[in-house]
């Protein structure tokens, strides 16, 4: 709650860099936060780590936040090992309400009770100035990639893609992925990490 007033106090801000990680083992939700970011309609860059926040479950106050932020431009969250984490959806139209984003980096790694990802592929669906994208959904459940791949599909723009796949054991099918890589003229840096997914048969 105080950090929500001190953001509130601060309307003007254009950098917000926020770490509470492996300090935050009583916050199951992020309401003080999301509640401050809607008046910020200066931030540019907005970083929140939370890594092992094992009783965070509900992420949609931040989710209303960052979209009536709506000008952010770089975007940095990460959710590593935020076991209680399962619904994501609030995240998706965060995304399509920043229409200027350029750089995004989103972590879920040992999100293990995350299966649904479909949000996030909506809500980069058509960024037009979007150039890097690193996204981490290393060791959860998901097993479900088509709406990711009919995101990256409209990047033609995109120069940078790290996707890590890491020890999702219940995926079995990449090939969404595959089919948007020729795409994306503009790329130059792709990495892939598919180790580990025991379910991938090609």
């Amino acid at each position: 709650t105080s950090i929500g007033m001190v953001l509130q106090s601060m309307p003007r801000l254009q950098h917000i860099g926020l770490d509470i990680s492996d300090s935050c083992s009583k916050i199951t939700d992020l309401s003080a936060v999301g509640h401050a970011l809607q008046d910020h309609r200066e931030l540019q860059q907005f970083s929140l780590k939370c890594g092992f926040c094992k009783g965070l479950w509900d992420v949609s106050a931040l989710g209303s936040g960052l979209q009536g932020a709506a000008g952010v431009q770089q975007l940095r969250l990460d959710f590593g090992s935020c076991r209680a984490l399962i619904d994501i959806s609030a995240l998706g139209p965060a995304l399509q309400a920043n229409r200027g984003l350029q750089r995004v980096h989103l972590s879920f790694n040992s999100c293990k009770r995350l299966h649904d990802i479909s949000a996030i592929g909506r809500g980069l669906r058509g960024s037009p100035a979007l150039q890097e994208l690193q996204l981490d959904f290393g060791v959860c459940d998901i097993r479900d990639l088509s709406a990711l791949g009919y995101a990256l599909s409209d990047m033609g723009q995109l120069q940078h893609l790290a996707l890590s796949l890491y020890e999702c054991a219940s995926l079995c099918d990449v090939s969404a992925v595959g089919r948007a890589l020729p795409a994306m003229p503009g790329l130059r840096y792709l990495q892939l990490c598919m180790d580990f997914c025991g379910a991938l048969s090609d």
